[in-house]
């Protein structure tokens, strides 16, 4: 997924998760791109309650969200396993 910054951000906090309906035992290692460049990776998995996230976008156009299953199956779904928790982006 992408998400359009057009450099008006500095900061983005909050909590990286997988939803519920989630299959058990599914991890995604999931990776946060700004403009393209690798920025921060975290694992998640779907006993966690939350992976805290904190980054610096600030200047940056496009944050790019690039998730991988690493363990488990995926199902099919309509809707992303991942989400964002309590959530924010900083001017």
């Amino acid at each position: 997924m992408e998400y359009a910054l057009d450099g008006a951000w500095t900061t983005l906090e909050g909590e990286l998760a997988m939803r519920d309906g989630t299959p058990d035992g599914l991890a995604a290692e999931v990776t946060l791109l700004l403009d393209g460049a690798p920025l921060a990776a975290y694992r998640v998995d779907a006993s966690d309650a939350g992976v805290p996230l904190k980054v610096l976008t600030e200047g940056a156009d496009v944050l790019t969200v690039q998730a991988v299953a690493v363990e488990g199956e995926c199902a099919t779904d309509p809707l992303p396993y991942l989400v964002f928790a309590d959530t924010y982006v900083a001017p």
